[in-house]
């Protein structure tokens, strides 16, 4: 089989219409529901008595214990059998409106009309339009969907039909068998060659579906075909299940190429079986490929480190994800971090968080349940849409908190020969010229609240003084009239059993080698520009990292009835602050930033002003800050028109929202440019919480195509390419069976790995012993990006006959510094140069082209397949 899986942006995709259907099936599959379908379908009692063979072969097989784990998919909660209020055409113009724009939105029929030789739209479980270009009609060729080649082509189907795909191949197979409905029936007669691609579309529109279409191809001797598969499905915060299978017959001196172009959803279980049968001198082409959305500074909330960026995470992480049943917030695993390519990325703002994300990205959004396009007011539903299907005014989901599963942090042992003064002499030298006293100084084994509202003191109008020689000074900003000088010595007394023996009218002052170097340790130096939070932070208690939070605000912070706002020159240390501030359960303002572009006079010297950035904590937790200033503690108590968490655009839904999860208005959406992205996949619910917005991830593809090559001769061609970045492990493979003499088969399989990644080919090559003379290679490119990233190879040969030529190629190559000054040497950078080597790589299977571009597509593969193919 010829598949290429292309992932593509999602703009078109996870738009769905409101349900039209006039007949949906109850969840479950049963006897009774397999005789309604056939009798709906009207269909000729062998038909019948084959479905409910697959039905008895279905109930007796176990679920695969192979591959991916399925164990979420609930195979009781599926919808079976869904048929769309709307007939089949033959003119577009016929297509009901609604169904009709969603087709226009995936380019059909705007391929049709543009280059294809004749197209097919399906909707749930039926076709709703067919057409075959006159052209072909009058050369024999047959282009219908599966039902209608029941109906007038009986003995085809009987001959043909799940002979390629046996019932008792695997349980998904038999479920095929049973509940099978629509599809494509493409018949090419003797001699014919069809120069202009055929194409169908299958497209899931409602909740819990499934979609079982048949694709049945019969290309007779000598005749050639091209096809092309699209399939999509929006998303839904439930489940949903593809379970089509292809079958392609290709006869003596004939040619097919399957092109598959999948883009399901996030929630959709994609369990296809492919296979083709290849008689003599007969040739079938394959493509496998995958892209796959976040910018790689995108932080995604884990539990113990804190928000990390997204390219950072690797498998085995921790982070959070949402329990949407429940509506909380859990730990859960991430299996894979997947390098994505290169895309163009959007900023999402909402509720003072943004995000940079593909179109393809799903988000969850709210929105009114309608009946007859009217909105039932009160009611609402969740479903998870693209982001280039959002607008702004749409409400999406957001973390209000997470969850309390943080615990005190141990501190570090301090060695003392580091804290200690080298000689009396510096000692006494130290104090004639400071005229402080230098003391010892001790700390507590683990954080607790005083600790950590100590350090937000410190972070906000703190600084650090520690010299070659000498003692080490820390000073911290507290004017002597303010009320927050004497809790703050307390706290130091108690905290560090410490007595501040000297204070300026601005200043008190800390002398201690000790508490300088655990400043240092625990990652809170640094100047007032380069200041930031340490991920640890983010692993303490809410109390404690609530303390932290009002230690800011007591130190450098103001109070009005907006909320509180900080003020600082380091915007690292405010995205930290909003972080903190989001898991904490506060409401955050983006982060504003402040030109200043007037000189001002420092110490008699002209200087230029920083500029500043400004950030707003509100919501009614704000009040819950445990600050000591009794000035700000009074001004939060009687803050009473704090805005809600998600500030003005902030809405309330009582049914939909918890103490973890809310929704909240998009306030913008704007386009930034092309950047690499990246994705993960966790275990459980498939969605996580990045910058404080929850996002999904993707779900479960098992797709193993193989080539069965019955005839002399006959011959199979496949190639695909797999990414692994940091955390990544991308298995791919291929099966092919020689049955007969002097058969051939070839599988390139390409990857590219970086950052610790692991690609990893596995196939199965079966030669039977009546196939003398049978050629087969499997070659094996990988390009390696580092020293720490891996490839692997594990191909399965079961080789019955001597007489045959095997070959396993495996090449493991780095980009050579030999390659790259030769192009930086024509004018490139060294990044340019480094994308070109990987560009010609991986050309061009890797392009994600939109559907009505599928010709270009295909004379792409066949550039790729260019002296593989015979």
């Amino acid at each position: 089989m010829s598949q290429e899986v292309i992932e593509i942006d999602r703009k078109r995709y996870d738009t769905y219409n409101e349900e039209r259907l006039r007949y949906r099936a109850v969840d479950g599959l049963t006897k009774e529901l397999v005789e309604e379908i056939s009798s709906q379908k009207n269909e000729p009692e062998w038909m019948l008595n084959f479905r409910l063979k697959c039905l008895d072969i279905f109930q007796k097989l176990p679920m695969p214990n192979w591959g991916p784990s399925l164990k979420n998919l609930d195979l009781n909660k599926i919808t079976y059998f869904l048929r769309p209020d709307a007939g089949r055409a033959n003119n577009w113009a016929e297509v009901p409106e609604d169904i009709k724009k969603t087709f226009e939105r995936l380019g059909i029929p705007e391929a049709e009309r543009k280059a294809l030789g004749g197209a097919g739209a399906q909707y749930e479980s039926d076709v709703i339009y067919h057409n075959l270009k006159k052209e072909w009609q009058d050369k024999g060729v047959v282009f219908e969907d599966c039902d209608v080649g029941l109906q007038e082509y009986p003995e085809l189907m009987k001959k043909y039909f799940m002979k390629c795909v046996p019932p008792t191949l695997h349980k998904f197979a038999a479920l095929h068998g049973a509940v099978w409905s629509g599809g494509t029936f493409l018949f090419v007669p003797k001699g014919v060659k069809v120069t202009a691609p055929m194409q169908a579309y299958f497209r899931m529109n409602a909740k819990k579906a499934g979609q079982f279409e048949h694709t049945l191809i019969m290309v007779e001797e000598g005749a050639e075909v091209q096809y092309i598969e699209g399939c999509s499905a929006p998303q839904y915060g439930v489940n949903s299940l593809h379970a089509g299978c292809v079958e392609i017959f290709v006869h003596k001196n004939a040619r097919a190429r399957y092109s598959s172009i999948e883009n399901w959803s996030r929630n959709t279980y994609n369990l296809n079986t492919k296979r083709a049968i290849v008689d003599e001198n007969g040739v079938i082409e394959w493509i496998n490929g995958n892209m796959g959305c976040l910018t790689g500074d995108s932080k995604v909330y884990t539990n113990p480190e804190g928000p990390v960026n997204i390219s950072q995470l690797s498998a085995g992480s921790m982070v959070f994800s949402l329990d949407e049943k429940n509506k909380k917030f859990v730990k859960t695993k991430v299996k894979n971090m997947i390098f994505s390519g290169d895309k163009k990325v959007y900023r999402l703002r909402v509720a003072g968080r943004e995000i940079k994300a593909s179109s393809n990205h799903p988000f969850l959004v709210l929105r009114h349940e309608t009946v007859s396009g009217n909105k039932r007011k009160g009611r609402f539903m969740t479903i998870w849409a693209p982001l280039e299907d959002l607008k702004e005014g749409d409400i999406i989901a957001i973390s209000k908190s997470l969850p309390d599963t943080g615990a005190p942090y141990k501190l570090p042992l301090i060695d003392s020969s580091e804290n200690k003064v080298k000689s009396r002499n510096q000692h006494k030298e130290f104090e004639m010229k400071t005229g402080h006293l230098y003391s010892s100084l001790t700390y507590p084994e683990y954080t607790d609240e005083d600790l950590m509202w100590f350090f937000g003191i410190y972070i906000g109008d703190g600084n650090l003084w520690k010299p070659k020689k000498g003692g080490a000074k820390i000073n911290i900003a507290i004017h002597e009239k303010s009320d927050l000088r004497k809790p703050l010595l307390d706290t130091i007394l108690r905290v560090f059993n410490y007595k501040v023996n000297y204070m300026e009218d601005r200043f008190i002052i800390i002398n201690s080698n000790v508490l300088a170097t655990l400043i240092e340790k625990l990652g809170f130096s640094g100047t007032a520009k380069t200041k930031r939070i340490p991920g640890w932070v983010f692993s303490l208690p809410k109390s404690q990292r609530m303390a932290f939070l009002a230690g800011l605000i007591d130190s450098d912070g103001h109070i009005n009835q907006g909320g509180a706002y900080l003020t600082s020159i380091s915007k690292s240390l405010l995205e930290g602050t909003q972080a903190l501030a989001i898991s904490c359960g506060l409401g955050v303002s983006r982060i504003f930033e402040h030109r200043k572009e007037k000189d001002v006079i420092i110490l008699g010297n002209k200087a230029h002003a920083n500029d500043s950035f400004r950030i707003l904590l509100n919501g009614k937790r704000v009040a819950e800050l445990p600050t000591r200033s009794m000035f700000y503690s009074e001004k939060l108590k009687k803050l009473t028109t704090v805005r809600n968490f998600s500030g003005k655009r902030g809405w309330n839904f009582k049914s939909k929202t918890s103490g973890e999860l809310g929704f909240a208005r998009i306030d913008s959406i704007s386009y930034l440019g092309i950047e690499p992205t990246y994705d993960i996949e966790v275990e459980g619910h498939h969605n996580f919480v990045s910058n404080g917005i929850v996002v999904h991830n993707s779900n479960t593809t098992m797709l193993y195509p193989s080539s069965v090559l019955r005839g002399p001769n006959a011959k199979s061609d496949y190639i695909g390419v797999a990414f692994a970045g940091k955390g990544q492990h991308q298995d791919t493979g291929c099966k092919v069976y020689h049955l007969a003499p002097n058969t051939s088969s070839t599988i390139k399989a390409k990857s590219i790995s970086k950052d610790g990644g692991i690609t990893s080919y596995r196939g199965l090559l079966h030669i039977a012993k009546r196939a003398v003379h049978a050629k087969a290679n499997v070659q094996c490119d990988a390009l390696m990006m580092d020293n720490i990233s891996k490839s692997n190879t594990f191909p399965y040969m079961d080789i019955k006959q001597n007489q045959v030529h095997v070959g396993h190629e495996a090449t493991v190559g780095k980009i050579s510094s030999e390659q790259i000054f030769y192009l930086m040497s024509r004018g490139l950078s060294k990044e340019q140069a480094t994308q070109m080597i990987v560009s010609g790589f991986i050309e061009p299977v890797v392009k994600a082209l939109p559907l009505e571009y599928a010709v270009e597509l295909n004379r792409l593969i066949e550039m790729e397949m260019e002296g593989s193919l015979g």
